[in-house]
């Protein structure tokens, strides 16, 4: 959903958002997630939204919730994973973090929309 309208900007062409999924893991860890998939369908975009991101998101998300990924949605297993946060509000120290651990970052522009955050020479982490 958040991918959708910023195809340009990404380094693969995403076709649409496929679902707004929400699972919980063993243990407690709960995943409320966007899946954007590319056009060709090689690879998804995985994007946890919320209203205000924080490093400690961030270590969770890329530490345990995207290597979970592929076990919660079995139907994702042959195709490469990339991550994302989504959130109305996020401080640039915050953004640069979830940058630099490989992160799409998306914000709400001013006019209601999302925009990417994230650095011209970012370059995205596969996660699987």
């Amino acid at each position: 959903m958040f991918m959708v309208g910023i195809r340009r900007e990404v380094q693969f062409p995403v076709m649409s958002c496929v679902i707004v999924a929400e699972y919980q893991l063993l243990g407690g860890v709960h995943i409320l997630v966007d899946i954007d998939q590319t056009s060709n369908g090689d690879a998804v975009v995985v994007i946890e939204v919320k209203n205000k991101f924080h490093k400690r998101m961030v270590d969770r998300f890329v530490g345990q919730k995207l290597p979970e990924f592929k076990a919660m949605f079995p139907e994702y297993r042959g195709r490469r994973i990339f991550g994302g946060t989504g959130a109305l509000v996020v401080k640039d120290d915050v953004s640069r973090y979830a940058e630099r651990a490989g992160l799409y970052v998306l914000t709400q522009t001013a006019e209601g929309g999302a925009a990417l955050a994230n650095r011209k020479n970012f370059r995205a982490r596969q996660f699987g």
